[in-house]
């Protein structure tokens, strides 16, 4: 598929008003094109569109015809799926109110219940902090229990090879455990 660019429109003659203008537009668009990519990757999952491609998920298949790694192309479609279940985040991001990146972070917490209040913090943070916000919000809205529970349940590993050949780890572990590794 040939992908059509504007890279050899040349910019150096354009003002700098003109070009901040162009950069605000283009950034503005590309967060209607990604709601719009994300809505029809959802549709597609539905119809199972890529099981004709022979592919073992939409998650697969969409990570080999964009070039993307494929945990990209699955958090991706769990966005998709969190715009479906969360209306008000949906029509956020529709309206341009919310970008991609601020998404993927409320969609984590979201639920018909609270999206307003988390849009509301999003709304009042940027997208680099939006996650501490969310972080004391989740803490202060939930019981020492529910907390726990929640951090042990989403404990995790991973590992890749960099292309050094050295293996590389992600973990994520509740305070405490993380504490203790930290230390040592």
């Amino acid at each position: 598929m040939e992908v059509a660019t504007d890279a050899q429109v040349t910019v150096a003659g354009l003002e700098l008003r003109e070009i901040e203008s162009e950069l605000v537009s283009a950034a503005w668009n590309q967060h209607a094109n990604k709601y719009r990519q994300l809505k029809l990757l959802v549709e597609y999952d539905r119809r199972n569109g890529w099981i004709a491609h022979g592919a073992t998920s939409c998650a697969v298949w969409w990570a080999e015809v964009c070039g993307i790694a494929r945990n990209t192309a699955r958090e991706q479609l769990r966005v998709a799926r969190a715009l479906e279940e969360v209306p008000a985040l949906d029509a956020a991001m529709a309206e341009g109110r919310l970008s991609y990146t601020k998404v993927k972070v409320i969609s984590r917490y979201a639920h018909l219940d609270n999206a307003s209040e988390l849009i509301e913090i999003a709304d009042r943070c940027s997208a680099g902090r939006l996650g501490v916000h969310l972080a004391a919000w989740h803490r202060d809205n939930s019981s020492e229990t529910a907390l726990s529970n929640a951090q042990y349940d989403a404990r995790s590993m991973s590992w890749r090879v960099e292309p050094d050949g050295m293996l590389a780890f992600t973990i994520r572990l509740p305070p405490a455990d993380g504490g203790v590794v930290a230390a040592a």
